[in-house]
């Protein structure tokens, strides 16, 4: 059997491609990804948004300024707070806080508040 020649290997090659199964287009629009993603999450958020509104209720004033709600996951509330002096008020007013909440929120399941150090904020004009 003689070689095939460059120009028969090409056609073959070809060929063979036009028969390549084409994928099916599986993309979705954007707003349609963000639906469904709402749709599964609302029960969550809804939980969420509950314990973010009791934790501006219950929170002492003096603390608006110095502590943050920064994330709520499988029960547990994580609060950046401002070192020194308010970290340790809010070491101490973490259980009682935290008892407000379960008993405004009982959806949200909470089981414990886990204080982080906040990163240093960079002041604005309008604070110096």
């Amino acid at each position: 059997m003689a070689p095939a020649s460059r120009s028969d290997e090409d056609k073959l090659l070809r060929s063979v491609s036009r028969w390549k199964k084409k994928k099916k287009d599986r993309t979705s629009p954007l707003s349609q990804v963000v639906r469904s993603y709402m749709d599964r999450n609302q029960p969550v958020f809804e939980k969420n948004a509950e314990v973010v509104e009791a934790w501006r209720d219950i929170l002492p004033e003096h603390f608006y300024d110095h502590c943050q709600l920064a994330a709520i996951d499988k029960g547990v509330i994580r609060i950046e707070v401002d070192s020194g002096p308010f970290m340790h008020e809010m070491r101490l007013l973490s259980g009682e806080l935290l008892e407000h909440l379960k008993s405004r929120c009982p959806r949200a399941k909470l089981k414990k508040i886990v204080l982080c150090p906040r990163k240093a904020r960079q002041d604005t004009e309008e604070e110096k």
